[in-house]
């Protein structure tokens, strides 16, 4: 392959040094443009009442799941996918903001991985029991992953 490509094939150094940054920047434009971004400047008329709606009701439930059993809570200011095993079933979420998923039946075991859909923000999922905290864990990374069993 670098005998296809003439800068890194030339006899002068100060050539060769000059196609490895030239080539790398190449290769990183191309990179940039592959990834995807998380453009949080440009709103749609829908991404407003979006907000307004999670504004108004800042946790969301899906039925009253942090009273008994088991439950998975997911605590965010950001966008999220994930997904949610226990009792022998799995399940994919994904979701904006704060929101809780119960788990069906008693299960032995509770697992549950989530990855952040952007760079800003903040990621915390719990795994609760009767409303008590089993164990959490939580992550500002760009495009960050939390794992959490119990």
């Amino acid at each position: 392959m670098k005998e296809k490509l003439p800068l890194l094939n030339s006899d002068n150094k100060l050539t060769r040094i000059i196609g490895y940054v030239v080539y790398g920047f190449l290769f990183l434009i191309v990179l940039g443009a592959l990834l995807p971004s998380d453009d949080t400047t440009t709103k749609t008329a829908l991404d407003k009442t979006e907000t307004s709606e999670a504004k108004a009701t800042d946790t969301e439930k899906v039925s009253n799941p942090e009273e008994e059993g088991w439950a998975v809570k997911v605590i965010s200011d950001t966008g999220w996918s994930g997904s949610i095993m226990g009792d022998g079933n799995s399940r994919t979420v994904d979701g904006r903001r704060t929101k809780t998923f119960p788990v069906s039946g008693d299960p032995w075991m509770v697992s549950a991985t989530f990855q952040k859909s952007g760079e800003s923000g903040d990621l915390k999922v719990q795994i609760l029991k009767d409303g008590e905290i089993k164990g959490e864990s939580e992550t500002s990374a760009a495009y960050g992953v939390v794992s959490v069993t119990s």
